[in-house]
């Protein structure tokens, strides 16, 4: 199992990087434009996957988590082939130029870059064990709660977090906090908000506590490619 699991990572993880090069291909190689993208893409999926397989599973009903699975499977691969091929609008997008600041200051550039990818993987290794195991800690003792009162918070949860994604990395916010201001801001809250929840295990905690997390995660998701490019 744990052979697999590291083979699954880093397939994903292989996966996610060339998907983002190929989006990025429609934006003049701008990769953190599709960082940005695909962060609110990631929450809103999640968001949808969540229910579905809980009503699917939930009563044993594994046509319909099977059907659901299909469905959703070959509505990505049917976008997938969709947004592969070059963008009509490709032409019409301006390149930006590159200034002799930024010129001389690539060197700078390129070393920041690689301190915050090493710096990026204890970080992105525990994003999403809260969401992961939130069901798990919501109907545990002692919360002891219903799993659709915990399906219903992640979900809600979810959509908060794409949200805050579209909403934090808008040129008004980027350009009025800036992008590595905001994600070390919510860098610092998400890991507050994992506090309260290993201490108190309780709805009334775990709940309003999955809910600041993920807000914090659309910002985090949103902003990974942005980041590097700003340092």
């Amino acid at each position: 199992f744990l052979v697999r699991g590291v083979a699954l990572g880093a397939a994903l993880g292989f996966l996610k990087s060339m998907g983002l090069l190929v989006l990025a291909s429609h934006y003049k190689n701008n990769v953190a434009l599709a960082s940005m993208q695909s962060g609110f893409a990631a929450l809103t999926g999640a968001a949808i996957y969540t229910p579905i397989i809980h009503f699917g599973l939930s009563r044993d009903n594994t046509v319909v988590a099977g059907i659901s699975q299909f469905g959703i499977s070959l509505g990505t691969l049917m976008l997938a082939s969709c947004m592969i091929r070059r963008s009509r609008r490709y032409d019409f997008i301006p390149t930006p130029e590159t200034s002799s600041s930024s010129r001389h200051h690539q060197p700078t550039t390129q070393k920041s870059h690689l301190i915050f990818t090493l710096s990026y993987f204890p970080t992105f290794s525990a994003l999403f064990i809260y969401p992961t195991f939130f069901p798990l800690l919501f109907t545990s003792a002692p919360s002891v709660s219903t799993p659709l009162a915990a399906i219903l918070w992640s979900t809600c949860s979810l959509l908060a977090g794409a949200v805050s994604a579209a909403y934090f990395t808008s040129d008004f916010c980027r350009h009025r906090l800036g992008p590595v201001n905001t994600y070390i801001a919510f860098c610092i809250l998400a890991g507050l908000a994992l506090v309260n929840p290993a201490w108190m295990p309780y709805p009334l905690v775990l709940g309003p506590a999955c809910v600041v997390y993920c807000v914090c995660l659309g910002p985090l998701l949103g902003l990974c490619g942005k980041v590097p490019m700003v340092l």
